[in-house]
């Protein structure tokens, strides 16, 4: 794995896309704010348009666990996971950034092959639990140290790095029409709408997987622990600092943003099975999101008369988890255009 420092610095600009041009970055998750930085930190002026601000995105309502879920494919997932990783437990090392290291348990009712944890390959410390530590009914798992971002303080970080590199802001209050529209402001436009590519990009691939999620507060939990495979449905819990986010619904092409009844009955009970001292928390609020799925994330260029599109969406349930090593690519691709 490469060192964290390494990762987290920019080189300088070169060629296309240089210090004193205007580059354009749609969308304002973490996919947009992160690559906003290190592009803005390797001496590009940046300009993030975005129709909302993060907090009303997907990822202002993301767990923020570091897991790749729900994103293809394997290989370049790996890749761009173990870079985010390096980051974020560089990150992790000043509590301010709001990362914290967490062991996250997975547990499985049957036995796992090897590919089935295939993302394990990316974190340097993990471990099988032994049968006699597991709890009943489970019949394998594994321990791993992983990074978990506390969202409403790791984003607020994000924006302020973002606008002390000189980056700045426009929430434009509505989707982007065109992207072309945009080439008389820069000639390099990054794309990082997610879900919007769909109707932007035409890109009839892109789907939406609702998620159901239930913030409570937190009573001591220091730990993340999911079963993927509960008779009832995925549950998972995801311990921050001042707050637990329990999991979940994965529901592929849904737009339905509308909160379910007995759907949150079921990620109480199915997460009181995983963490029983969920019984002294309260609940804060019910959380929505569409997270955006594609059989393969896209990031690449698209050549247009007028300029270039670097595109990077279609993430899955893993925006934060791959958003590191994604802006990595999406800064070295602008420096080849």
């Amino acid at each position: 794995m490469p060192s964290s420092k390494a990762l987290y610095h920019s080189e300088a600009p070169s060629a296309a896309g240089a210090a004193g041009e205007e580059v354009i970055i749609l969308g304002g998750g973490v996919s947009g704010l992160t690559c906003g930085i290190l592009l803005a930190e390797s001496g590009r002026h940046v300009r993030l348009i975005a129709q909302k601000h993060w907090r009303e995105t997907p990822s202002g309502k993301a767990g923020g666990l570091w897991l790749p879920y729900r994103i293809e494919p394997r290989d370049r997932v790996l890749r761009w996971s173990a870079q985010t990783f390096a980051v974020l437990t560089e990150l992790a090392r000043d509590p301010g950034n709001g990362v914290l290291l967490r062991e996250q348990i997975e547990l499985y009712r049957d036995n796992t092959p090897p590919e089935r944890v295939w993302w394990l390959a990316a974190v340097p410390k993990h471990r099988r639990i032994p049968p006699a530590q597991l709890p009943v009914g489970y019949r394998d798992g594994f321990s791993a140290l992983v990074p978990v971002m506390d969202v409403p303080l790791y984003m607020p970080r994000l924006e302020r790095r973002f606008l002390a590199a000189g980056g700045t802001i426009d929430i434009a209050g509505r989707a982007v029409d065109s992207i072309d529209s945009l080439f008389g402001h820069a000639r390099v436009i990054i794309n990082c709408t997610g879900l919007g590519a769909q109707t932007l990009c035409n890109d009839a691939e892109l789907k939406p997987i609702r998620g159901q999620l239930l913030r409570m507060t937190n009573p001591g939990i220091d730990r993340c622990t999911a079963d993927e495979s509960h008779p009832l449905g995925i549950a998972y819990v995801i311990a921050r600092s001042s707050d637990v986010i329990l999991g979940g619904t994965a529901d592929l092409g849904s737009f339905d943003e509308s909160v379910h009844a007995d759907s949150r009955q079921r990620l109480l009970d199915v997460n009181l099975q995983l963490e029983p001292r969920l019984r002294e928390a309260q609940a804060i609020e019910d959380v929505v999101c569409l997270r955006p799925y594609r059989s393969a994330v896209r990031l690449e260029v698209e050549h247009r008369p007028a300029g270039r599109i670097i595109h990077n969406y279609g993430h899955g349930g893993a925006g934060f988890t791959v958003s590191w090593g994604c802006a990595m690519e999406v800064l070295q691709l602008l420096q080849q255009c």
